[in-house]
């Protein structure tokens, strides 16, 4: 499984509660707490995605903890939080490279290579940029054709 088909598992759920659950459960490795949880419904139901609700998480001050603890899963998996722990390791080109792979299913082409070694060489952090990359047209359409009935 890759890290395009964990966040085609989480953004799946038809209940949009049960969603916000998956998120948590998949990125901060705990149930979300009721404000939490009514928080970002009330977030989606103000027109938020489920993507930028992904992305929110992804790169909140809990979820970098959560990263940086180094600790093992807690749920069973391998979840989200595990594949981007995998994927952010390593050297920047080894990132380039993986993150193309795992989240558009194809290479990177040399100057997309070259512009994002740019970004990350002048400091860019890793989760903001695979947080760009959710938000990638290219990104969506592929994610849409795998969920068509579910608004991403």
């Amino acid at each position: 499984m890759s890290t395009f088909e964990n966040i085609v598992n989480i953004v799946s759920a038809p209940d949009p509660a049960e969603f916000v659950r998956g998120v948590y459960r998949e990125l901060l490795q705990r149930e979300a707490e009721p404000a939490g949880l009514s928080g970002h419904l009330e977030l989606m139901h103000g027109g938020t995605t489920r993507l930028q609700v992904i992305a929110g998480i992804m790169l909140s001050a809990e979820y970098r903890s959560v990263l940086n603890s180094g600790a093992p899963s807690q749920y069973p998996g391998p979840t989200l939080h595990d594949r981007i722990r995998h994927l952010t390791g390593g050297s920047y080109a080894h990132y380039v490279v993986n993150l193309y792979q795992e989240m558009l299913g194809r290479a990177c082409g040399p100057q997309e290579r070259i512009m994002l070694l740019a970004h990350l060489m002048r400091g860019h952090d890793r989760l903001f940029m695979l947080s760009e990359v959710l938000r990638a047209p290219e990104f969506i359409e592929k994610l849409r054709t795998r969920v068509p009935h579910i608004p991403i």
